[in-house]
């Protein structure tokens, strides 16, 4: 499982899990849920995520540090301000935030079930190596941004 780890794009997870969730509304629509006003609600959702999404990205250029999240040990520095100071990871949580906006949307319980699988896998294969390395790289400095600073939000 450790080649796994920084191996797959964080993105193409999020359009694996999607296809799924599309997948599953298309042939299975006997499993809706009925969410009422799913589309102002998905609608809401999406545009946190892109929010969320902007604001990272602009903290990042900001910083002039590398954005690829498969080559940490690449970062120049420590990103810890803007959203960063709310949540370690803002880009996976607007992935999160995305794909919950799509399950609302598609109204379908197989869907709504996939939407965890996305911060399982981020955890395990991207993130936690992430840490790891930034630990390594960045020592205290990191280890003090982690104990002030929640993974997800």
């Amino acid at each position: 499982m450790k080649r796994l780890e920084l191996a797959v794009h964080p993105p193409i997870i999020f359009m694996a899990c999607a296809t799924i969730m599309i997948l599953a509304e298309r042939f299975m629509p006997g499993l809706a849920i009925g969410i009422p006003f799913r589309h102002h609600i998905a609608a809401a959702l999406a545009l946190v995520a892109i929010a969320v999404a902007s604001l990272a990205l602009l903290q990042f250029t900001r910083s002039r540090t590398t954005i690829d999240p498969r080559r940490p040990e690449e970062a120049s520095l420590l990103v810890v301000g803007g959203i960063y100071r709310l949540s370690r990871n803002p880009m996976y949580l607007a992935l999160l935030i995305a794909l919950t906006a799509l399950a609302v949307l598609l109204d379908n319980w197989i869907s709504l079930a996939i939407v965890p699988l996305l911060p399982v896998w981020l955890t395990r294969f991207q993130i936690v190596p992430e840490e790891r390395i930034l630990s390594s790289r960045f020592g205290a400095e990191f280890e003090k941004y982690r104990a002030r600073t929640r993974r997800w939000l």
